[in-house]
């Protein structure tokens, strides 16, 4: 949902773009009769990965699910129906390649890191 110039100047500053779950936000068009298994965990890893290629950094990744937002888990990707299962995201970044400082980095560490300073 973010242009390539948005992702960049949000890291410029040193931001924390909040991967948001929502699938009409992870693929464009995307719409409920598309159904939920149109946007897979590998899709949901290719946009994680693509803000750290633009970045060149995963400094500037972080979970923004919007599991609050009360579009449904009909509109949130495959492999997810419930905040527990955000824990298939750790393993899925793993097989992707990501490190633990790294995954730990995306899952928390980000989020956390942005709002210390903000609170500091």
């Amino acid at each position: 949902h973010l242009s390539d110039e948005m992702i960049r100047k949000l890291a410029e500053r040193d931001g924390v773009i909040g991967i948001n779950f929502a699938n009409f936000f992870l693929k464009r068009g995307w719409t409920r009769h598309d159904g939920k298994d149109a946007i897979s965990m590998d899709w949901l890893l290719d946009v994680i990965d693509h803000v750290c290629q633009v970045t060149g950094s995963i400094r500037h990744v972080g979970i923004g699910t919007d599991f609050d937002g009360g579009f449904g888990s009909e509109s949130i990707p495959a492999p997810f129906n419930t905040m527990a299962d955000l824990w298939k995201l750790k393993d899925s970044l793993a097989e992707r390649g990501f490190n633990d400082t790294d995954i730990s980095a995306i899952l928390s560490g980000n989020m956390v890191r942005k709002l210390r300073e903000g609170l500091a």
